[in-house]
């Protein structure tokens, strides 16, 4: 029996996933892990997102280019990590954009990327549920 699956179970889950999210990549590292760190994994991962947006936000509305940096920076690897493309890229350009004392922070690019950032941290949260929801789980 492989990880991921317990008695024949198996513990990917059927969720719709935003545009700009790969809906297999979240899917494959679950299917890797065994359930109890497929849980542990869902679960840092709607604290990271959270712990993300949160820090973003402030640092947009203070100006605070370090903590934009740092913050891009954690997006991008999260991102990257799950299929989330379309946020990745709006990442790495806020990253460009903190990097450059001269260029304006673009709010359009981080109105963008608040709501991509909102729709990874939903669907991480649906996919968390119907995991945790799952036989063996």
């Amino acid at each position: 029996m492989g990880k991921g699956q317990q008695a024949g179970v198996s513990f990917a889950v059927d969720t719709t996933a935003p545009e700009g999210i790969d809906p297999h990549a979240l899917q494959r590292l679950l299917q890797i892990a065994s359930p109890e760190d497929g849980l542990e994994l869902l679960r840092r991962l709607k604290d990271d997102l959270a712990t993300a947006a949160a820090a973003l936000e402030q640092d947009m509305i203070t100006g605070n280019r370090a903590g934009l940096r740092s913050g891009s920076h954690v997006l991008i690897a999260l991102a990257g990590s799950i299929g989330a493309k379309s946020l990745e890229a709006e990442a790495r350009a806020l990253n460009t954009t903190a990097h450059d004392a001269d260029a304006p922070l673009s709010v359009a690019l981080m109105q963008s990327l608040t709501v991509r950032l909102a729709d990874l941290r939903a669907h991480v949260a649906e996919v968390a549920a119907a995991t945790a929801g799952r036989p063996g789980a």
